[in-house]
């Protein structure tokens, strides 16, 4: 039996999501890598770059959140040196890349399949088009620099602790 080290990544993370029930730390939901891949392919057409996209995800869920007591994904994030990041971002996007949702070039991803809005409620929606309208209307830029003074970066540990959605209650981000 060969034995592919991403595909034995991604079983191990979906037997650890599986595992997590929803809690503070996903934003009282359980992870979805189906919300998760239709958010990521909504929003990848204006946060092309990762260091972007990993920011635009980040307030997805905890605007989403803030605003109606439950995440959009139920990721999990994590304080890294450039700011919020996905749980294991690097294999999810991997999975991506491998089922053909996505390819990257040069340091930018495309999209190659379109995202199914269907899947969230008109709440969840809502919360899509802001993000992504902040990115049109602003810059990329704008929710990575944005994302370094909320107090859900800065008051949590780095490289160890999980970034609480209590947090969600003070971010910074208009809508």
């Amino acid at each position: 039996m060969k034995c592919d080290e991403g595909v034995a990544t991604l079983n191990a993370l979906e037997v650890r999501w599986k595992k997590e029930p929803a809690s503070i730390l996903s934003g009282n939901r359980a992870f979805n890598f189906e919300l998760f891949r239709n958010a990521f392919l909504y929003l990848v057409g204006i946060y092309k770059s990762p260091l972007f996209m990993n920011k635009a995800l980040f307030y997805v869920d905890f605007l989403n959140f803030r605003n109606h007591k439950k995440s959009l994904t139920g990721m999990r994030y994590v304080r890294l040196e450039y700011g919020p990041c996905p749980d294991q971002y690097q294999a999810l996007v991997a999975k991506l890349i491998e089922d053909g949702n996505v390819k990257k070039r040069g340091h930018n991803l495309q999209k190659l399949k379109e995202a199914n809005l269907d899947l969230f409620d008109d709440d969840e929606k809502a919360t899509l088009s802001a993000i992504l309208d902040i990115g049109k209307s602003e810059s990329a830029k704008y929710l990575y620099d944005l994302s370094h003074d909320e107090n859900a970066f800065t008051k949590t540990a780095p490289f160890i602790e999980v970034i609480s959605y209590k947090y969600a209650k003070d971010l910074l981000i208009k809508e």
